[in-house]
């Protein structure tokens, strides 16, 4: 299914399947005007990498839009993408997500629904691996909360498992490739790519602080994420891990109450 659109509560969502591959560059134009625009209510600029610089990156992606019913403005989307398969299972990014207020919850959702469309894909019992960039101890600890067997997490000391430090190279063959990066930046043991967020003006992109940087609820992931990062010099972390379908699923139901209850 290329294109999905349906209604919930004051909300209508859309889902577009690898848009580059099938729509017309008009219709890849205003999708990628509707991304800039929300992005850059949030950011303050317009980003410059991926699929807000060039619309073929789209060719490889899955976009969930949230807008309000009644006035039509675009609330938050998130655009994950298709990195390719290990082990005959399709590997996911989890991508960009923005939106236009502080709305975690919403924030959640679109991920949610934008896994539900791929497990549906996949028949919900086929396991889903994921990969996820951060420098928010927010999305460290609900990445690990969210999914199963991710590294790094909350715990020091551990080492990553086959799986995970194939996933990395998967990643860093394909995702980087859409970054104007003069050279791949070095992951170290703990999954911190080093500088990654720095651009070539020198500026920081997300210039967040130990200060301001979102937190997570519980001072585990806060203290862990915040210890392995240097965020002067803006460094990501990369965490890698898998979904089993209706599992994942379960575990994450309480968002729908925590944006329609």
């Amino acid at each position: 299914m290329k294109k999905l659109t349906f209604a919930l509560g004051k909300y209508r969502f859309q889902i577009y399947d690898r848009p580059g591959c099938w729509m017309k560059k008009n219709e890849l134009d205003r999708l990628q005007g509707r991304l800039t625009e929300v992005a850059e209510k949030r950011l303050k600029k317009a980003p410059t990498f991926s699929f807000f610089k060039d619309t073929r990156h789209l060719n490889n992606k899955l976009v969930i839009f949230s807008t309000d019913r009644k006035t039509g403005e675009d609330l938050c989307y998130c655009v994950m993408a298709y990195l390719g398969h290990y082990r005959k299972r399709s590997v996911l990014h989890l991508g960009a997500v923005y939106s236009v207020r502080e709305d975690k919850g919403m924030m959640k959702l679109v991920y949610t629904l934008g896994l539900m469309h791929v497990f549906i894909k996949n028949w919900f019992f086929k396991r889903v691996y994921l990969t996820s960039l951060t420098h928010t101890p927010k999305i460290f600890g609900v990445v690990h909360e969210s999914f199963e067997h991710v590294y790094p997490n909350h715990k020091e000391g551990g080492k990553p498992g086959r799986f995970h430090l194939n996933l990395k190279d998967i990643f860093f063959n394909t995702y980087l490739n859409e970054w104007d990066l003069e050279e791949k930046p070095a992951i170290d043991s703990n999954f911190v790519i080093k500088g990654f967020r720095r651009q070539q003006d020198g500026s920081i992109l997300y210039p967040d602080t130990t200060e301001t940087v979102p937190r997570h609820r519980k001072e585990k992931y806060n203290k862990r994420c915040i210890d392995l990062l240097n965020y002067e010099k803006g460094d990501e972390i990369f965490q890698a891990g898998l979904s089993y379908g209706f599992i994942t699923i379960l575990k994450n139901t309480r968002v729908f109450n925590q944006v329609f209850g």
